[in-house]
């Protein structure tokens, strides 16, 4: 391979310098570590917590915000002259809440609506304190319409049939639908009843019988002073609501902060889960390290290795901390994945240690384990770390942070695992060589020595020449180093050639190996590469891969804003509530004029005419009847009042002096914008939305509304806007921002892999088997129930990480060995090597997050399915599919050579010498015991 392996030689020889430096100093290195997390966690004090739904899940630099400036700028909300469907904040401030009933009937019956009303009058008598002791009222703080708060028109009619008709136990209420007249004072308004009555039956055009009914109590948010008290009303009315249980109703409610305020609490919730995550990680750590032999065993190195993935916690989350970088609820995941790959670190550096010569001293089997095993974590720390960074470009602010944090993070992982990790590998090796129990650090004595039964059960263990003078034929392995590159070793049987990473770990004669370990090799492998299991592997590689395709064609788009809530929460069943009764048709999309026009010009107002048509065209428009645009109604009112409109100073005349003062058309006011001189510098008209169906339709529905704007047939300069936009956007983004992450994480990723592993085909097949995992992961996704949204983007960007550390590591143990082993062989080696490390991190990261499937948080358990898959896909890849291509592509070469020595005849006093050298040896140790 020539020049494949610069860097991989280098990077593995400076690491096997560095772990002897590290066993020659442990402490010094281990205080260093310890120090530096003490100083980044501290951080931890300064910890800010942001929580702001609409700017985390949506695009910081989108249209929508800039349409939501230009609306906000030339037609703010009037609280004065309030009228709902001039909204255009996302959260405004808001008591909002649905009514069913709880026999599942229509709520226009007489003892329903007398409920109905309670709740309403105990929600309006609510009051609050403001800071100079003053009673603050819903008359308050709300919006008004005609000098009072604005009216519920189910209720305002309902009361004006009861004045005239009275009322009755089996009265049902009749309203006209789906929009009905009503007087206020002096005014006669219309108003559309989709927003109030739900799931209704409609015969003669009167409800005949509705499943759910709306109460929305709008309160102020500007100036600031009104914002904090108007939050503290919908906190009183909340704590209210929740200990109300009316007798005929279930009533569930929404305000304007509940969606933040349930972020933060699942970010409080989530620490129970990640205690017992750390707990579990623990307990397995520590059983899949035992062994039978007491010494060997190595519960509290593997303890260690839980513990070196929190501190990388700890530093990252400090320093992030000192940053100014806030935390959220999405970054609160990222625990469960550092821990996943702190772990998988530990048990890839467990494996390298187990592989060395147990008989060689701990500064020499440091520099071999970190020989192997540091450039194969370097791999996959150097690609998760990119996979991350290329996360934080996301435009969604909460993908973007939970990348930041764990990208960090994953640094921090790296440097504890070689410093503080490695500190503990070298005292544990030191507890290895002068034969201490793992547990107590006692001396025992070796099992074949034992005295009793129970010492052997749970005392014994460390190595015994015993067998060697029993069993003189036993083969014994003499290692040479030629160069820097190879090795040759040799019995007294046969001689083979092998590279230097594994020659020092060739000698099993007196090591005891895990059994997991001798499983993948003597038990896995044989059946694994047998020709008919191959075409089983194949055949199954090919299903895996349609299902995957197929789900990945009915993937869903979108996030529903019930997922940023806890399952069973009133914000969660307030929004599955109103999904259910209240989604029949979409928002009214206000369309801003925002250039001075002639409107009193013909040609002009024949201009609107056609763009007012524009808009009506599209297929999501619900229809002419619903359209509001003040020129229409303008025009007709100088009709009926029979006025005189033939030059600028008429027009404007009358429609300041006349039209915007009548009572029906006061709405008006709030679309009409003068300059200094009295002329018209912007307006606006809005039309309604018919039945969006899905988040496809909403996306579309906006890009069409958009389309229509920018390119419309008279050239004038339109925007159009709904708060909706602000969400809907995020569905546009989210598919193309997924994508060029992946391509940015993959493409980089090659990279990283040509650069350290040292042949190029096996560099590709690494970046192939990644996509092949990822292309799994979002099609059993979206089998799954799971909707590409910005959480699951996330998860998906964490996959590549995981995904490269199970192909990797097999990768780069199948390369490095010898080109002319047979492939076969070279397979069972290589999961003889990795076999177990990889179980080992596939299921301790599937028993950490299956503490999250507890959760009632979508964000978690979507998370925790994701990584599931990763993780059965990853095992799937890693030990599977790739060892079986990688068998059948036997053919790679390394850029290792061979070198050949004849068979080496051992001398009789290299005879003399071993023999006297073992009895020493023996000598020595039963002294000690």
């Amino acid at each position: 391979m020539g020049n494949f392996d610069c860097v991989e030689k280098w990077l593995s020889h400076g690491f096997q310098l560095y772990g002897r430096f590290l066993a020659r100093h442990p402490f010094i290195v281990l205080f260093l570590s310890l120090s530096v997390a003490a100083a980044l966690s501290s951080g931890l004090f300064f910890v800010q917590f942001y929580s702001d739904t609409e700017d985390l899940f949506t695009p910081d630099v989108s249209r929508a915000r800039e349409e939501k400036l230009t609306i906000q700028s030339l037609f703010p909300v009037n609280f004065d002259n309030f009228y709902a469907t001039r909204i255009i904040e996302m959260y405004q401030r808001i008591v909002w809440i649905i009514v069913t009933a709880k026999d599942g009937g229509s709520v226009l019956r007489e003892d329903a609506m007398n409920e109905i009303f309670h709740v309403r009058e105990k929600v309006i008598s609510t009051t609050i304190t403001d800071a100079s002791d003053t009673v603050v009222t819903f008359s308050d703080l709300c919006g008004m319409f005609n000098g009072s708060c604005a009216v519920n028109p189910v209720l305002h009619w309902v009361s004006l049939v009861r004045q005239y008709t009275g009322a009755g136990s089996d009265i049902e209420f009749k309203v006209p639908y789906p929009s009905v007249e009503l007087t206020v004072g002096e005014i006669t308004q219309t108003a559309v009843l989709d927003s109030f009555l739900g799931d209704v039956e409609v015969e003669g055009g009167y409800t005949k019988s509705a499943k759910a009914l709306s109460l929305m109590f709008f309160l102020r948010h500007e100036p600031s002073e009104m914002n904090e008290l108007s939050g503290q009303w919908e906190d009183a009315v909340a704590e209210m609501l929740e200990g109300y249980e009316p007798k005929e109703l279930n009533v569930v409610y929404y305000t304007s902060d509940a969606v933040d305020e349930a972020q933060q609490k699942m970010t409080i919730d989530i620490l129970p889960y990640f205690s017992a995550t750390f707990v579990i990680l623990i307990m397995f750590a520590v059983a899949s390290c035992m062994m039978k032999d007491w010494v060997l065993s190595k519960p509290w190195l593997a303890s260690c290795g839980v513990v070196s993935a929190g501190l990388a916690i700890l530093s990252c989350s400090g320093l992030l901390s000192y940053c100014g970088v806030p935390f959220n609820q999405v970054a609160a995941s990222m625990p469960f994945v550092i821990v996943g790959i702190g772990l998988d670190d530990t048990f890839i550096m467990l494996g390298a240690w187990r592989r060395t010569n147990p008989h060689s001293s701990v500064e020499t089997r440091m520099g071999e384990m970190f020989k192997e095993a540091a450039v194969s974590i370097t791999i996959t720390s150097c690609t998760d770390f990119i996979a991350f960074c290329a996360g934080a470009i996301s435009p969604l602010p909460a993908v973007r942070t939970f990348c930041l944090y764990t990208g960090v993070a994953v640094i921090w992982d790296f440097f504890y695992q070689i410093t503080f990790f490695a500190c503990i590998m070298v005292f544990t090796g030191h507890r290895e060589a002068s034969n201490r129990h793992c547990y107590f650090c006692c001396k025992v004595l070796p099992r074949d020595n034992s005295q009793s039964v129970f010492y052997k059960i749970f005392c014994a263990g460390g190595s015994s020449r015993v067998e060697l003078q029993q069993n003189p034929s036993c083969p014994v392995v003499h290692t040479y180093h030629l160069d820097h590159t190879h090795s040759v070793d040799y019995t007294s049987s046969s001689h083979h050639t092998l590279p230097v990473d594994h020659a020092l770990m060739a000698d099993h004669s007196f090591q005891v190996d895990h059994a997991c370990m001798a499983f993948f090799k003597h038990q896995f492998a044989p059946v694994l590469t047998h020709p008919l299991s191959m075409g089983l592997v194949i055949m199954t590689y090919i299903v895996y891969a349609v299902i995957a395709v197929y789900g990945c064609c009915t993937l869903q788009e979108g996030l529903d804003l019930k997922n940023l809530a806890e399952e069973g929460s009133m914000t969660n069943l307030f929004f599955d509530t109103n999904a259910k009764y209240f989604v029949q048709y979409g928002p009214q999309i206000s369309v801003m004029l925002t250039e001075y026009l002639d409107y009193w010009d013909g040609d002009t107002q024949a201009k609107l005419e056609q763009l007012v048509q524009h808009f009506e065209d599209s297929s999501y428009n619900r229809g002419h009847n619903f359209t509001e645009f003040w020129l229409s109604d303008f025009k007709d009112f100088v009709v009926e009042k029979n006025l005189s409109v033939t030059n600028k100073m008429t027009f404007l005349k009358v429609l300041q002096g006349s039209f915007l003062e009548d009572p029906r058309f006061l709405r008006y006011q709030e679309d009409i914008n003068f300059d200094g001189w009295g002329d018209i510098s912007s307006s606006r008209f809005l039309v309604a939305t018919g039945q969006l169906v899905s988040v496809q339709d909403q996306s579309n529905m906006m890009l069409d509304m958009r389309h229509r704007a920018d390119f419309n047939p008279e050239g004038l300069s339109v925007q159009v806007f709904t708060p909706n936009f602000i969400v809907f956007e995020q569905f546009v983004v989210i598919l193309p921002n997924t994508l060029q992450n992946l391509a940015i994480a993959l493409f980089a990723m090659l990279i990283v892999s040509l650069t350290l592993i040292p042949n190029p085909l096996v560099a590709l097949l690494v970046t192939l088997c990644v996509a092949s995992i990822e292309s799994g992961v979002v099609g059993f996704m979206s089998l799954w129930g799971v909707s590409l949204d910005g959480i699951s983007m996330i998860n998906i960007i964490l996959c590549i990480g995981f995904s490269v550390d199970f192909s990797a590591h097999i990768c780069y143990s199948f390369v490095t060995q010898n080109s002319q082993i047979p492939s076969k062989q070279r397979t069972a080696e290589s999961l003889y090597s990795l076999g177990f490390p990889i179980l080992q991190s596939a299921v301790s990261t599937m028993l950490g997050v299956s503490a999250l499937f507890a959760s009632r948080s979508y964000i978690f358990i979507t998370f925790g399915k994701i990584l599931v898959l990763v993780m059965v896909f990853g095992m799937l890849h890693g030990l599977v599919f790739l060892p079986v291509l990688l068998t059948l592509l036997g053919q790679f070469h390394t850029n290792r050579k061979q070198v050949q020595i004849p068979p080496v005849v051992e001398r009789e006093e290299e005879k003399v010498f071993r023999e006297s050298f073992f009895k020493e040896l023996i000598s020595m140790r039963e002294t000690n015991v």
